[in-house]
């Protein structure tokens, strides 16, 4: 559940900052007039890179399916007899 849950937290990093660079832009003017960048590109950068791991762990893609192992289903139940 922990993949999940950090698959959603950077899905939602991933929307609020891309809005955010789209409305301040790339880059951000000081107070002095020099032009740098906008410390959100970095974070959005990070976001994605840990979105892109949590979906290859999780299977999103199908390159990603192969790798993931499948869980053992057990062979008898030993409730099998009272169903």
């Amino acid at each position: 559940m922990a993949i999940l849950s950090s698959y959603a937290q950077a899905y939602a990093d991933v929307a609020r900052l891309t809005v955010a660079v789209r409305e301040d832009g790339e880059s951000v003017q000081s107070d002095k007039g020099n032009w740098y960048l906008n410390p959100d590109v970095g974070v959005l950068n990070n976001a994605n890179a840990r979105q892109t791991k949590a979906a290859a762990m999780l299977g999103f893609s199908p390159v990603d399916r192969g790798r993931v192992s499948k869980v053992a289903k057990p062979k008898s139940s030993p409730f099998a007899g009272l169903v």
